[in-house]
């Protein structure tokens, strides 16, 4: 499944505020972000959810063997 790159405006307390709990959780911001959304969906909607990509574009084969 590709990742959508999508653009959000929020006041810069919001932002501070987020960082902070992001970095409070041992999380990137993408990652306290989307754990913050899926809280919110009901309970039988997030188990259908896929598991989150990790960051960075995927190892090929050819590294792998490296």
């Amino acid at each position: 499944m590709a990742n959508e790159r999508r653009n959000t405006t929020q006041p810069t307390d919001w932002w501070a505020a987020w960082e902070e709990a992001a970095k409070a959780a041992g999380l990137d911001l993408a990652a306290w972000i989307g754990k913050q959304c899926n809280k919110a969906l009901p309970k039988d909607i997030r188990e259908k959810l896929s598991e989150r990509a990790t960051r960075g574009r995927p190892r090929n084969v050819e590294e792998l063997e490296d």
